[in-house]
């Protein structure tokens, strides 16, 4: 099921990147499947399910949804169709794709070889606690007393206990989210240490893009914040949208809106403020959102950094601890023979 919804992913991401040099030659949407159903590239359920949809009137939007795109991105692909970027949104998204799977792989690289020597390590643990250590404590030749003994008799209860609380977590943060709404589940994750931070940046990064585009256009904040309220599909930005309108119909300002929402950062409501003065708020929304996706991608780079030898550090201490436990205990009763 998982190989299967990674090659899903990967065509997905083949048709984006096929469709966007397209558009950029100068194709039409329609001209541009029509060559992809010609060069026998991709699955023909993916290029059928696309041109039916598109073929009966229905939006980009719904069209990219029901071949697998996220909300968010699918939000994208909706207020592209309204300011007419479509082929410079896709790719955006088509770059930002490729970024997160990159990120994605590297994160993937450096827990996948610790996350074995934890199983490992438990296993090992366990063995020793149920098969060694009751062979080594009839023996007599050892104190039962010893922090070695009592260490590989508690470990692998304590780690166990460890695993289960962390499955158990996993499981509490999705039925607490189910419960949320989104603008409630966004603040929540802004809180979050280190990562709330990154996912600020994130938010704020494609909240500006998209504002920053429609403000381009000549469009209002009411303009924008009616258009992005009536979207079909539910995401973040149409559920924030939402809740601005409503407050802006109740006399409630902007900028004062915007400071209620942690997951955005406090430049943000500034540079709307003193944009709308200016006259530049959509170039200089933009220009922010390049800023701030610069410094993400330095942040999670320099994160990524950090986390492998940190994660190796801790396992080879537990994996040291575990041998200094199991022979100590046994070089001092042999030390007490032997005197």
């Amino acid at each position: 099921m998982k190989q299967g919804k990674t090659a899903h992913t990967k065509e997905c991401l083949a048709f984006l990147e096929m469709l966007v040099l397209l558009l950029e030659n100068g194709f039409s949407i329609q001209e541009g499947l029509e060559v992809m159903t010609r060069s026998k590239q991709f699955s023909d359920s993916l290029l059928q399910q696309f041109q039916t949809n598109l073929i009966a009137g229905q939006s980009l939007g719904v069209c990219f949804a029901e071949i697998g795109l996220s909300p968010q991105e699918v939000t994208q692909i909706q207020l592209a169709e309204f300011h007419g970027n479509i082929a410079e949104s896709l790719n955006n998204l088509l770059n930002h794709r490729k970024l997160v799977q990159k990120q994605t792989k590297e994160l993937q690289k450096i827990m996948t070889y610790p996350l074995v020597l934890m199983f490992f390590s438990f296993f090992l643990l366990l063995s020793m606690r149920y098969i060694l250590l009751p062979q080594l404590l009839a023996s007599s030749m050892i104190d039962q007393n010893h922090w070695g003994i009592l260490f590989l008799t508690f470990a692998p209860i304590g780690m166990g206990i460890m695993m289960g609380v962390g499955l158990l977590m996993i499981i509490g943060s999705r039925i607490y989210f189910r419960q949320k709404s989104l603008l409630e589940a966004a603040n929540f994750l802004r809180r979050l240490p280190i990562f709330g931070h990154l996912y600020c940046f994130y938010q704020t990064s494609y909240f500006s893009l998209e504002w920053g585009k429609l403000f381009k256009e000549g469009l209002e904040v009411k303009q924008i914040l009616h258009e992005l309220s009536h979207l079909p599909n539910q995401s973040l930005m149409v559920a924030l949208a939402q809740e601005l309108h409503l407050g802006l119909n109740e006399g409630i300002l902007l900028t004062e809106q915007l400071k209620n929402y942690a997951f955005l950062t406090p430049e943000f409501s500034f540079i709307i403020f003193q944009g709308e003065i200016k006259g530049k708020l959509g170039e200089e929304l933009i220009l922010y959102s390049q800023i701030l996706t610069n410094k993400l991608v330095e942040k999670v780079e320099w994160l990524l950094k950090i986390i492998q030898p940190l994660v190796f550090l801790l396992l080879a201490m537990v994996i040291i601890t575990i041998y200094v436990a199991m022979f100590l205990p046994i070089y001092g009763s042999m030390g007490g023979m032997l005197e």
